[in-house]
Parts: C-alpha cells; sequence; structure tokens
C-alpha cells in the first residue's frame, strides 16, 4: 500500500485522540477560569484590607494600637501577597492552558483536508487497480448525487426565504381581514387606516417577493419541473375606502382583502409542500450517497486485503 495512505491514516488516527483530549482542555480551561475569577476578588479584598489600615484616622489608630496594629498589618500584608501569587499562578495555568488548546485546535483543523487528500489518494489507486471499472462506476454515481445534493440545498435556502416573506405577508392580510370586519360594523376612518397600513406592509413584503420567486423557480428546475405562480395584493381605492367611509366600500374592500388573504395563504401552503418535497428528497440524496459511501469503503478494504 502506498506510504502517504498510511501517514494519513495514521495522523487522522491521532487527530481522534485529540478530540477528547481537546474536551479536556476545555473542561480544564473554564475551571481555572472560574478559579481565577474568584482569586482575583478575594486579592482585591485583602489589598483593599491593607490600604485601609495603612490609611486608617488618627481615631482608628488610637484604637489599632490596642490591638496590636502593626501585627495586624503584617497578616493582612501577608494575605495580600498570598492572594496575589495564587492569581499569578492561575494566569500561568490559563495561557499554558489556552496555548495547549490553540495548538490542540490547529491539528484538528487539518482533518477535513487530511480526509480528502486520503480519498483521492485511495480513489486514484482504485481507478489504476484490478477494481477500476467497479470505482469508475460508484465514483460517477457518488458526483451526480452530490451535485444533486447541492442543488437541492440551494432550492431549499431559496424556499424558506419566499416561506419568511408569505408569512409575514399573510399575517399582515389576516389583520386587514380582521380589521376590515370591525370597519363593516362601523369602525370608522381610524380603523379603515389601521386596515390598509397592514395592507400597505403586506404588499411592500409581496414586492420584495418577486424576485425571490423567481430565483426559487430557477433553483428548482435546477432539480425538476415545476411552475411557480407569481403572487400579488389586489389593489383598490384605499383612498376612497378610507373618506369615503360606508358600507359599499367597506364590503369590496373587505372582500379584495380577503380574497388577496386566500391567495396568499394558498401559495404560502403551496410552497411549503414543495420546500417539504425538497427535503425529503434531500434526505433520500444522502442516504444514497452514504450508501455509496460505504462500497466505495468496501472496496478500500477489499484492495488493502489483496495486498
Amino acid at each position: 500500500m502506498n506510504e502517504s495512505i498510511i501517514e494519513i491514516k495514521h495522523r487522522l488516527s491521532k487527530i481522534e485522540g485529540l478530540k477528547d483530549y481537546q474536551r479536556e482542555l476545555e473542561q480544564r480551561y473554564e475551571e481555572i477560569s472560574q478559579k481565577l475569577e474568584v482569586a482575583m476578588h478575594i486579592a482585591e479584598k485583602e489589598q483593599q484590607d491593607v490600604e485601609k489600615l495603612q490609611h486608617a484616622s488618627l481615631a482608628s489608630l488610637v484604637a489599632w494600637f490596642a490591638k496590636d496594629k502593626e501585627e495586624r498589618l503584617v497578616k493582612e500584608e501577608q494575605e495580600a501577597v498570598k492572594a496575589a501569587i495564587l492569581v499569578s499562578q492561575l494566569q500561568q495555568d490559563l495561557e499554558i492552558t489556552n496555548a495547549e488548546l490553540v495548538k490542540c485546535e490547529e491539528e484538528i483543523a487539518q482533518e477535513d483536508a487530511l480526509r480528502g487528500a486520503l480519498e483521492e489518494m485511495q480513489k486514484q489507486e482504485a481507478l489504476q487497480g484490478e477494481h477500476g471499472k467497479e470505482a469508475a462506476e460508484l465514483y460517477s454515481q457518488l458526483e451526480q448525487e452530490q451535485l444533486l445534493d447541492k442543488e437541492l440545498q440551494e432550492a431549499i435556502a431559496a424556499s424558506y426565504v419566499v416561506t419568511d416573506k408569505l408569512r409575514f405577508a399573510v399575517s399582515e392580510m389576516s389583520s386587514a381581514s380582521d380589521w376590515g370586519m370591525m370597519d363593516i360594523a362601523g369602525g370608522g376612518m381610524m380603523t379603515s387606516m389601521i386596515k390598509h397600513s397592514h395592507v400597505k406592509e403586506a404588499s411592500k413584503k409581496i414586492a420584495q417577493l418577486q424576485q425571490d420567486l423567481l430565483r426559487l423557480q430557477k433553483e428548482v428546475k435546477d432539480v425538476h419541473s415545476i411552475d411557480i405562480a407569481p403572487m400579488e395584493i389586489e389593489s383598490w381605492l384605499s383612498t376612497a375606502d378610507i373618506f369615503f367611509d360606508n358600507f359599499i366600500f367597506d364590503f369590496m374592500a373587505y372582500s379584495r382583502i380577503n380574497k388577496s388573504y386566500e391567495q396568499l395563504k394558498a401559495g404560502l401552503e403551496n410552497i411549503i409542500a414543495l420546500q417539504d418535497q425538497l427535503l425529503d428528497e434531500k434526505c433520500q440524496c444522502l442516504e444514497r450517497q452514504n450508501a455509496l459511501h460505504t462500497k466505495i469503503q468496501r472496496l478500500f478494504d477489499e484492495m488493502e486485503q489483496d495486498e
């Protein structure tokens, strides 16, 4: 077997061990940090006690002399020194642990690159060996699945952008519908203004959404054929509805709001259904990739046994 492959596998094995060591270092770093915080607090308090004794008032001096002030001062200074030494030791421990943690993380960060290099070496070895035809077929299938996975991920990401904005628009139109019902019941000009403010916010979001829908349609078509209908909010004379406030205008506005609301809600349901379908396809794609990886690894194992 190629010596480089053996070396990379050895390094990957060491990295697996380093992951446990990294967790131990992280735990130690956290413990030292907590101890250091406590020690710094104690050191600060001890130093304050020393300063109080050193700058005591005349009246306090008389009382302290009776209680061996010098002895008390020496004791406080010793406690302050001990606390300062502990802080210094903990700071050094923290620096050493952090340096070791950084070194460990740098080693672990090479894992992906090493695995990629190992896979490429094994691939080339398999393609050139007696299993070359079988390996070529497996890698061809894997590349197709990886390409599909990428296209599915892009379509899913685009669908989330659309559903987020659609949910906002549907929520605003739902509020507009509620205020529209109040307007019919005699809410007045203020009710009409609030109603149309919700419609306006929904319209802004839908206007922003058109480009996102086009992007989603493009991304989904990379996976399979589908048509996504454009969405809009039916417009009407909102100024007339506000200033000519009567049952006819209120009912017309309410009807059109509800029509737009139902269209947007149906659109949201369709996009969510599409999103679920894409997520299901991605799961199946990942399962096929895992199966192919297993077959490829089995092929590598057979090659090692042959050697």
